[in-house]
């Protein structure tokens, strides 16, 4: 193995750059480190004699980020030459060649493809299909370009030439672009949601550039959608009604969801996007949601839906000015999006039009969302771990879980460690707990459970769901559960595997 370390591709060197490199490989490598001017070597024919190249330095041994040579610009011309350094087994065997381009005096657009696209701006919404307007101009012989986009959420933004997230590309070509159509992005093809189009092209010296170009997609013609929902349950948990969906979305058949690819739990998974990027799992090492930030999510009853932050002024003091978080729906979505803190102000917004926490100064980026529907349910989603608990007032809330989450509940919270209800795969089971329910018959939890074992084979651990009353304070089964501080009643549990 040999890789040149620093300097990088392309770099534009003022004075004397040391050259580092690395070996590696069982035995030790001669080595050596040489360089030519671009246009009197091939730099695709790096096995071949070329008595143009000048030599910096060699060597035998292992070679760890280490000294290789000195390239010796401040005493040349400016212009375009080629590193390129050999390394061959001390003991004989293959010869190993790498080489990059390094240049003096010479502008970036020499040394690179130059990307500028005019048209949609950045942030633009799509709903059908938009022309991606702009050039692609190099001043060497182009050896390539194309054009890709993939969900927001899935980039690293700080590296765009990563072929990591699953970019798709939509228009590729040989040719330079004059002030023309780059390609055509295809908004009935995808999902809504925020999307990242880059451009990417490369000349001849290997050099590429990258130009990005965010979008939003927006409305509901989905050409050549397959959709399909299968209700496996439909029950009233002590006056609840708790509805599971299956649903495929041909979207998603390159996902593979809880029943196979394409399929996903309806009520469960929100499948929460946001167009800043998700960098930390704590305060500390979040990226700030700003005005204007979109959260996209799946509706309890199907559909997705699109939110744009609009932070609110509540008050002002000395201290600065204090808002509260909200969310306007896109038009034609009647769902209603808030966070836990519902209206009470607790953001600053800084200088740089971040979202701060009131008075602490760290970043804001919240992963619980509460969705409001127009006939008064309230759903807490997280952004990862999908639907926490389902609200209907007066009636009370029932909470999901996750297996993983059911798990740490019971144990850390309620003091229980008996698996009142077993499920094998992906599954759901339901618990009433808490609080006298259907006038102590548990009514509603035994009905769950004997359509769950009809239809999926549920059963319980010990004895059923229906089969005591449930006291006050009480838990289904065994042991003393603990006491609901919620004003509502706490209707059940449901928990998902």
């Amino acid at each position: 193995m040999l890789r040149l370390v620093s300097p990088g591709a392309g770099t534009v060197a003022v004075d004397d750059v040391p050259v580092l490199g690395v070996t590696g490989g069982p035995s030790p490598l001669d080595w050596s480190l040489e360089y030519a001017p671009i246009e009197l070597v091939d730099p695709y024919a790096l096995a071949e004699d070329d008595p143009d190249y000048i030599g910096l330095g060699s060597g035998t041994g292992f070679l760890h980020s280490e000294l290789m040579g000195v390239f010796p610009a401040a005493a040349l011309a400016d212009g375009i030459y080629f590193l390129l350094a050999r390394a061959r087994p001390s003991g004989g065997g293959l010869e190993v060649l790498t080489g990059q381009v390094i240049a003096k005096g010479v502008d970036e657009g020499s040394l690179r493809p130059v990307i500028a696209l005019r048209d949609p701006p950045g942030g633009s919404r799509v709903t059908l299909t938009r022309k991606i307007l702009g050039s692609i101009q190099s001043e060497r012989p182009l050896r390539e370009w194309h054009a890709d986009y993939a969900p927001a959420e899935a980039v690293d933004l700080n590296n765009l030439g990563s072929e990591a997230p699953g970019w798709v590309r939509f228009a590729s070509g040989t040719a330079t672009v004059a002030d023309g159509a780059i390609g055509v992005f295809d908004a009935t093809r995808v999902p809504n949601g925020s999307y990242l189009i880059r451009v990417v092209a490369w000349n001849d010296l290997g050099l590429g550039r990258v130009e990005p170009l965010a979008v939003e997609v927006t409305g509901e013609a989905k050409l050549g959608r397959l959709r399909r929902e299968f209700t496996d349950l439909k029950v009233e948990l002590a006056g609840f009604p708790l509805e599971v969906r299956r649903i495929y979305n041909s979207f998603k058949a390159g996902q593979s969801g809880a029943f196979g690819h394409g399929w996903s739990l309806g009520l469960a998974d929100a499948d929460i996007g946001e167009t800043v990027p998700d960098t930390g799992a704590n305060l500390f090492g979040a990226t700030p949601f700003r005005h204007g930030t979109r959260v996209y999510l799946t509706t309890p009853e199907g559909p997705r839906a699109g939110f744009t932050f609009r932070p609110e002024l509540a008050a002002s003091s000395f201290l600065g000015a204090i808002y509260r978080a909200s969310f306007e729906p896109d038009p034609g979505v009647t769902e209603r999006l808030e966070v836990p803190e519902g209206s009470q102000p607790f953001l600053t917004i800084d200088s740089a039009g971040a979202a701060r926490l009131f008075l602490l100064g760290l970043p804001w980026n919240p992963d619980r969302y509460v969705v409001t529907t127009p006939d008064q349910r309230r759903y807490t989603y997280h952004e990862h771990d999908g639907l926490h608990v389902a609200t209907a007032l007066p009636l009370g809330a029932i909470e999901f879980l996750t297996f993983e989450r059911r798990q740490k509940h019971l144990a850390e919270v309620e003091g229980l460690h008996l698996p009142l209800v077993e499920a094998a795969d992906d599954r759901v089971f339901v618990q009433e707990r808490h609080e006298r329910l259907a006038g102590g018959t548990g009514a509603g939890a035994q009905e769950a459970l004997e359509v769950l074992q009809a239809q999926w084979g549920v059963r319980s651990g010990g004895e059923s769901l229906g089969a005591r009353g449930i006291d006050a304070g009480r838990s289904v089964g065994a042991g003393q559960g603990a006491q609901s501080h919620d004003r509502t009643q706490r209707l059940g549990t449901a928990f998902f595997h």
